[in-house]
């Protein structure tokens, strides 16, 4: 079974700081948010040492290697934000605004570090979510290599795919509904991108049924105060027009969609939400939340702030052009973001381990289950373990019925079975 914790991850955690430097803040200064972000890897990195005894030694097998600081206004900030997501101020204002809020030692790994890296950027704080962090990655150095990756290192991660030929995308949503630089790009890859006039959830059932291994989608999006994010799709009425994260799990569960790429919807009236005083999109925020969804979902791909067409365009080009002949995630990501200064504000919430993403097999020898159906039911199995464990030790006087401990028997042997089918199909490559 796969075990995270590899040597080119570095895994940056951002917490709430202790109250900063133990004295009552007054005034101004109790305006300021301060967090710690927790650097933990195996490469020797410099950055601070600041004492961390509360703060846990390893994550995800790597050891604690240091403590810096981000520091944010919340009001000035959100501010920001909001003027971005609405295009009034452009990347390079917001990426200016977030690199003077980290502390030098961060920025030089974001900006500067000479390693290939994957850095999984982990939010604690609901509250940083929505900023595009993605933007402060120098993506254009050849020493410095960061792949950027929104979330921590997965223990049960997506296998790889099997396939006879070609990985084949499915472009959702009504078309007239894409932006321009959408419908150039199906009509130069017309081989691969498959089209599905229609609904959200017709486009995705299809693609489901027809064993599509990529889905890219256009709609808008809606958010709720419990931090849901919902696809909203303008072609259909409006008792159609919602698709909860939960249903959208449902939908792509167990199939061979690996990977969905998501992009606003060209519509006159969007829905909007109110950041920072003024009502501005809230399809990006939407995306943010849909990708951080504790469910079974794939690997999410999603802007998080509006970027010029042209620019679009050519990083989606060279994503796909990448995904097409390498069949790896992360190089895809690097290659599409290293032809621009820094990073767009694309945000990869990733559900895999690593780099490859397809496996290529004989049509004659494609497996009999699908992994990714193998690992739904391992999800499936280890939530009723631990469902089934915590029963026992709230009523640890009483002894569980034996049908059930036959049961947890069971499932303990089934996990054991399946993690060993599914081990070839992990991707523990190095990129």
């Amino acid at each position: 079974m796969y075990s995270p914790g590899r040597v080119g991850d570095v895994i940056v955690q951002v917490v709430s700081a202790a109250r900063h430097d133990g004295r009552e803040a007054s005034g101004r200064a109790r305006q300021v948010a301060h967090y710690d972000a927790l650097i933990y890897s195996h490469l020797p990195l410099p950055v601070g040492t600041r004492a961390a005894s509360h703060y846990p030694e390893t994550l995800r097998n790597l050891p604690l290697r240091g403590v810096e600081r981000i520091t944010l206004q919340p009001d000035d900030y959100t501010h920001y934000l909001a003027s971005f997501v609405d295009g009034d101020k452009g990347m390079h204002m917001m990426r200016d605004r977030m690199l003077e809020a980290m502390s030098p030692q961060l920025q030089h790994l974001l900006t500067a570090e000479p390693l290939r890296l994957r850095i999984w950027w982990h939010n604690v704080q609901p509250e940083l979510e929505d900023y595009p962090w993605e933007l402060t990655v120098k993506a254009e150095q050849r020493a410095h290599e960061v792949a950027f990756l929104r979330g921590l290192p997965p223990e049960t991660p997506l296998p790889k795919i099997p396939i006879a030929n070609e990985p084949r995308v499915a472009m959702v949503g009504a078309s007239h509904l894409w932006p321009a630089w959408a419908q150039a790009l199906c009509a130069e890859r017309a081989g691969s991108m498959i089209r599905f006039e229609g609904s959200l959830r017709y486009g995705l059932q299809q693609a489901v049924q027809q064993g599509l291994e990529v889905v890219h989608a256009f709609a808008d999006g809606v958010s709720t105060s419990a931090l849901e994010g919902i696809l909203y799709d303008h072609g259909r009425g409006d008792d159609e027009a919602e698709l909860p994260s939960g249903e959208l799990s449902r939908i792509l569960s167990g199939s061979r969609v690996t990977l969905l790429c998501l992009s606003p919807a060209r519509y006159s009236d969007p829905d909007t939400q109110p950041i920072g005083g003024r009502n501005v999109l809230s399809v990006y925020r939407a995306f943010a939340y849909l990708g951080n969804a504790p469910l079974p979902l794939p690997t999410i791909l999603a802007p998080l702030g509006p970027t010029p067409d042209p620019e679009t365009h050519r990083f989606w080009e060279t994503f796909y052009d990448t995904l097409s002949r390498s069949w790896n995630l992360i190089e895809s990501l690097r290659a599409a973001q290293a032809t621009f200064p820094f990073s767009l504000p694309l945000a990869l919430f990733c559900r895999h381990a690593g780099g490859k993403v397809f496996e290529r097999v004989d049509a004659l020898a494609l497996p009999g289950e699908e992994p990714t159906t193998l690992r739904a039911d391992l999800i499936q199995s280890e939530q009723l373990t631990r469902e089934l464990k915590v029963i026992d030790a709230k009523y640890k006087d009483l002894e569980l019925p034996e049908s059930v401990r036959r049961l947890l028997d069971h499932e303990k042997v089934r996990q054991t079975h399946l993690r060993s089918t599914l081990d070839p199909w992990f991707d523990e490559g190095e990129s």
